[in-house]
């Protein structure tokens, strides 16, 4: 990656997904250079080692941003997650002014990051008040009261996905549903995949692959 340190870049829209050379150190670079404008950052499908949470601190000071997805990253851990809510205001002197968080934050995607627990995901959700899509997929941690919290807390809801998460089961379903009647849920009546499924890619015929031929029955009649 290029440097970007020391540099400042108007630049709202950052997409570096499946990029798996990046590590978290030359992310961070680009992050500080953009972060006061940076509106869009999805950094999504990267499961290098190098792909740890440390950027996190960084994004933690991106104020205006309304949309984030990292989806897939799997080294961010749980500290990463706790970290994003905590950017702060600080005057001259370095003393905090205002912890302001994520508050434009309106899509969260955090689907595959088994790490996180569900206390630091709920805190982060409940930074903004107009958060409106939340993707949870394989958010190992979630629990039942947690997720309960987090459909009260986001009032402006309306897309929530609870897939690969074992503490939700039917009966917490229905209650969500009864809940939020006009909250979008998704979540797949059959939840055993297979375990080196991360639910983010669908597998797909290459172009010219030639289908496997069905073998005829052994048997038959001779034609006469």
């Amino acid at each position: 990656m290029l440097s970007f340190k020391d540099r400042t870049l108007p630049l709202r829209k950052v997409f570096v997904n499946g990029l798996t050379g990046i590590s978290a150190g030359g992310l961070t670079e680009l992050i500080n250079c953009c972060k006061t404008s940076l509106k869009i950052f999805e950094a999504a499908l990267m499961d290098q080692e190098q792909m740890t949470g440390a950027f996190c601190q960084a994004l933690a000071y991106a104020f205006a941003l309304e949309e984030l997805d990292l989806s897939g990253d799997s080294s961010i851990g749980d500290d990463g997650i706790a970290v994003l809510p905590k950017g702060e205001v600080k005057d001259e002197f370095g003393k905090t002014l205002e912890v302001v968080g994520l508050p434009k934050l309106k899509v969260l995607k955090l689907n595959g990051i088994v790490k996180a627990s569900d206390h630091n995901v709920l805190k982060l959700c409940q930074t903004s008040r107009v958060l409106e899509h939340i993707e949870l997929t394989r958010c190992e941690l979630m629990t039942e009261y947690s997720v309960d919290l987090l459909i009260k807390g986001c009032t402006n809801l309306v897309f929530l996905d609870l897939n690969g998460i074992p503490a939700i089961t039917p009966q917490a379903l229905e209650n969500f549903r009864q809940l939020k009647p006009d909250l979008m849920i998704r979540r797949f009546l059959y939840q055993n995949i297979d375990p080196k499924d991360n639910d983010l890619r669908v597998p797909r015929r290459l172009m010219g692959e030639k289908k496997k031929k069905k073998k005829g029955k052994k048997g038959g009649k001779k034609k006469k």
